[in-house]
């Protein structure tokens, strides 16, 4: 989980938890998952980011040229750059803004890059303090 600030953009019309937000932060903007009653439009809020889903080396990991950290959104699809930290036993541990992100992936290449480039389908954020 890594922990952000976020600004939350736009809102969905119905007002239910499961909903998502469009959000910017720090590293960029997005989509996500609010996994909470929904917050205040402009509102800024600390929240844990998870990715639940499992990645795929080459497909949804893919070596990134980046320098930094940033997150981005186009088609539906969440784009995140980061710092390698580990790949062991299918955990990568990425480091992002400072925090450790945890992710299920597939047997990773021999040799890993030491950026990456995550194609996510959703990320799901949980308030810290709401």
């Amino acid at each position: 989980m890594v922990e952000i600030y976020i600004k939350i953009t736009k809102l969905p019309v119905l007002g239910e938890v499961g909903n998502d937000v469009f959000y910017i932060s720090s590293v960029g903007f997005g989509i996500g998952l609010w996994a909470a009653p929904l917050p205040n439009k402009g509102g800024v809020y600390e929240v844990e980011m998870t990715i639940k889903e499992k990645l795929v080396w080459g497909a949804s990991i893919k070596p990134s040229t980046k320098e930094g950290d940033e997150i981005g959104c186009a088609d539906g699809i969440t784009n995140i750059h980061a710092k390698i930290l580990s790949n062991e036993n299918g955990d990568l541990a990425i480091e992002l803004l400072n925090s450790i992100v945890m992710i299920e992936t597939d047997r990773p290449p021999e040799k890993l890059p030491s950026r990456v480039e995550l194609l996510v389908g959703k990320v799901i954020f949980y308030p810290i303090i709401f």
